[in-house]
């Protein structure tokens, strides 16, 4: 055993320890829930200078629900199974990893304690109480454990690599929630210690305080309701109440999802109407019928299958036994090294943006993709089943590239990284075995290549045939000159108009629905296919988390688009391109086997306030969409009901409204936060909207 893991071991410890030791006590200003309720800003450069070196404190990319075992169990539990497990486990480095974890805890009990005193001398008797019952022994209360959450999961985020990326803003999977914390508040109720009023007021103090702690990209997902394998409801009372929270406070955080089968409740699925009609792009949908077959297809046992949720976006993982390490292709970029054989666009796109959120400083981003690759000279192309092959033949390339890097990443994750001591103290094994919850533990990793935008891919490949090979209004030379120059030469104008009326998909138009539909498939069967050379299962999705920087480092392609316009996201039609309703944008998405991507592929599908008025008419056009999209079999819809006028109005008077909240991807957000450019792209996107 190399002694240096050990040493890696020890010192993440002891940052973690002495990180926590360092914590200040907080005390609830209102409500019981005592812990972190406040942003802190973090600067790496100060960090490094306080503490003479940079602190790392374990691997956790916190898009996974951990494990529970810390509830379980209680911490004094935890500490004489990690201290026994420090003597007797079965290596050294697993000796090492027991008493890392053991020291962190211990760390954690004492910050508990101090919240204890503190809550003692101002006088809050239920706090003080609950602290010092979680500072040692396992919570018997729904209360007791909120609070024993409230501290894990905070910890957990501030100790994460990905928090350092974001610093401030706290961020975390929630998984099952509901589950999770519902037998607490059953047995509750049952011995007469709380009533369902206290219980949703609890509930909505942890919301409250979710949102003090950073809203947008935080990775708050929360996954309601489902079925277990024998196909019996699982939604509770619980459920209910974190619906509930959410349209009485009406805030971003945490984004709710619902997962929907034939036989959930019906009374709880007309709850979720109410959800997905309120706006603010919550309730998005899973269909059961179709997320769970594909997992059992794919090797995933029953039991495991039917406790699958989402992570911090819209990507399938499973409930506290499953993590997720992803990397995404630029299908759209690939269509630009496709035109000029395998180089970008001597035409430089804007190179700098911010991602999302206006409190977020620009950065200069790249592509992903590797340059060289000579995949055919579209010039010289006869035919446009040609000008497509050279496309696919350059995706496949990239496609195979991404495979090589996550082979890599795979190995790093699987057999040198060391977990984040937090998120030890969620399982059983660590905690008896010194196991590493990475390393031994998280029995299904999935390992996903992402590649959505297809659809913006499939608008440009049908301008082509459209305009240069039906029409011949323009030659492949004379298209790609001016896609070279951005269509900002004399006389391209007209070309763009050209292009920009060819058909566009999300209009129930078969030639570039097709396209897209065949592009998608090939995508799958090639990660699939990659699964024979490399060790650990590789799951595609359809999927874009980065369109925005995407559009801003592609340059013009030929739909019509000027370098750096927008890019569809996920398998949504381009922004401003679905003319004819959402009928028919959903009519165009079936005609992909969305199945295909089945580590996550969602429709979003964002419709104008007009058309979904807030009454007993909304409720049904809300549920005749949901209701389509399950019989299409479409595996997740992400239903954003958006109020075009009220957004433009914030965009010129900010101040008057810093309570709209929107879907942006996988999250939702103020819109008041968001950049120009992603407050366009909303707008662009939403279907139905008077002009």
């Amino acid at each position: 055993m190399d002694n240096s893991v050990c040493a890696k071991i020890r010192a993440i410890a002891r940052d973690s320890a002495t990180k926590i030791y360092m914590m200040k006590t907080t005390l609830p200003q209102q409500g019981v829930i005592a812990g972190m309720d406040t942003l802190v800003m973090y600067d790496q450069k100060q960090t490094e200078a306080h503490w003479g070196y940079e602190p790392f404190y374990g691997s956790d990319n916190i898009h996974f629900s951990m494990d529970i075992a810390y509830l379980d169990l209680g911490i004094d539990e935890m500490l004489r199974r990690l201290d026994d497990a420090a003597r007797s486990a079965a290596t050294e480095e697993k000796r090492c990893y027991a008493a890392g974890v053991a020291k962190t805890y211990r760390a954690m009990a004492d910050l508990i304690e101090r919240h204890a005193q503190a809550a003692e001398l101002a006088g809050l008797e239920r706090t003080a109480a609950n602290c010092w019952k979680v500072a040692h022994q396992a919570p018997e209360s729904f209360e007791e454990a909120v609070q024993l959450f409230w501290f894990v999961w905070t910890i957990r985020s501030d100790f994460s690599h990905i928090h350092f990326r974001n610093p401030g803003y706290y961020m975390g999977t929630l998984g099952r929630w509901d589950q999770h914390f519902y037998p607490f508040l059953e047995r509750d109720l049952q011995a007469g210690r709380t009533t369902r009023e206290q219980a949703l007021e609890l509930v909505k103090e942890v919301f409250t305080k979710m949102n003090t702690l950073g809203v947008g990209d935080t990775l708050k997902n929360m996954m309601l309701g489902g079925q277990d394998e024998h196909g019996h409801d699982e939604s509770n009372l619980l459920s209910w109440l974190c619906i509930e929270a959410i349209m009485d406070l009406k805030v971003a955080e945490p984004h709710l999802n619902v997962r929907v089968f034939p036989g959930m409740d019906q009374a709880f699925y007309a709850k979720t109407l109410e959800l997905v009609r309120m706006g603010q792009g919550q309730g998005e949908i899973f269909n059961d019928e179709v997320i769970i077959p594909q997992l059992l297809g794919h090797g995933i046992p029953p039991e495991v299958a039917y406790d699958y949720c989402c992570d911090g976006c819209e990507e399938i993982i499973i409930d506290r036994l499953g993590a997720i390490l992803f990397k995404e292709l630029e299908s759209q970029k690939v269509l630009e090294l496709a035109y000029f054989n395998g180089q970008e666009n001597p035409f430089q796109a804007n190179h700098d943006v911010r991602r999302w959120s206006m409190a977020i400083d620009s950065r200069e981003i790249s592509t992903a993709l590797k340059l060289g690759f000579e995949s055919g000279d579209m010039r010289k192309a006869k035919t446009f089943e040609e000008v497509y092959e050279m496309y696919l033949r350059q995706y496949r390339y990239q496609v195979e590239r991404v495979v090589d890097f996550m082979h890599e990443n795979i190995r790093f994750f699987t057999q040198e990284c060391v977990s984040s001591m937090v998120l030890a103290g969620g399982y059983l094994q660590a905690i008896e075995q010194g196991d590493d919850p990475y390393k031994d533990i998280i029995k299904y990793m999935f390992f996903q290549i992402q590649s959505g935008t297809i659809s913006t891919v499939a608008d440009a490949l049908e301008g082509i045939r459209k305009v240069v090979f039906q029409d011949k209004f323009v030659t492949m030379d004379q298209l790609l000159d001016a896609i070279a120059r951005d269509f900002q030469g004399e006389g391209d104008e007209v070309l763009r108009q050209r292009l920009l009326s060819a058909p566009k998909y999300g209009n129930d138009i078969d030639e570039v629905d097709l396209l897209a539909a065949d592009i998608s498939s090939r995508f799958c069967s090639w990660v699939c296919e990659a699964n024979d050379k490399i060790p650990q299962y590789l799951w595609p999705a359809m999927y874009s988390i980065f369109f925005l920087d995407h559009s801003a480092l592609t340059s013009a392609t030929s739909d019509g688009r000027h370098a750096g316009d927008p890019v569809a996201v996920h398998n949504s039609p381009t922004p401003g391109k679905a003319t004819e309703g959402p009928s028919a944008v959903l009519q165009s998405v079936a005609k992909t086997d969305l199945n295909q991507g089945f580590a996550g592929s969602p429709v979003f599908l964002t419709i104008s306030r007009n058309l979904i008025p807030e009454d007993g008419e909304g409720l049904r056009i809300v549920d005749s969409i949901i209701r389509s999209s399950i019989a299409m079999k479409l595996p997740i819809l992400s239903l954003a009901i958006n109020d075009v006028a009220a957004m433009k109005d914030a965009q010129i008077h900010p101040e008057q409204h810093e309570d709209l909240i929107v879907r942006v991807w996988g999250f939702n957000a103020r819109f008041i936060d968001l950049t120009p450019e992603m407050q366009a792209h909303i707008i662009g996107r939403t279907v139905g909207a008077p002009c």
